[in-house]
């Protein structure tokens, strides 16, 4: 055994006999995506009819009227509210602005729709569900 391997094989026992039972390390989750925070409080907002929220959380979209709001809610409320599952397909910079879009699976096996999320220096330019 050289030297190298007997010291990295004792540095390995002291560490198992020193480390106190039954603690192990904390799992660090990754820090979620501002992006993919946003889009998700856009949805929680639309599901639960709070047009404040939703324009709290992206001001820029305080050019979508309360009325016109109240109608995304009418059309996607409902289905939010039974569960669903996003996941991102893709994140791509065209010009000055960053596209960010992600598949929505409604709960129940109904179809698929997209989410597009379309920011430029820190605002929302658009916010699409099709």
């Amino acid at each position: 055994m050289t030297r190298r391997a007997l010291i990295a094989f004792v540095a390995t026992v002291l560490v198992a006999t020193l480390a106190p039972r039954g603690v192990h390390a904390e799992t660090v989750a990754p820090a979620k995506d501002s992006a993919d925070v946003l889009m998700r409080t856009l949805l929680d907002a639309i599901k639960a009819d709070d047009y404040d929220l939703f324009v709290g959380a992206a001001p820029d979209l305080r050019r979508l009227h309360q009325p016109d709001f109240e109608a995304l809610h009418e059309r996607y409320g409902a289905m939010l509210l039974k569960g669903y599952k996003t996941t991102r397909l893709t994140t791509r910079r065209e010009r000055d602005r960053t596209v960010h879009v992600w598949n929505l699976e409604p709960a129940g096996g109904r179809e698929a729709l997209e989410i597009t999320l379309v920011m430029r220096d820190g605002g929302v330019l658009a916010f699409v569900i099709r």
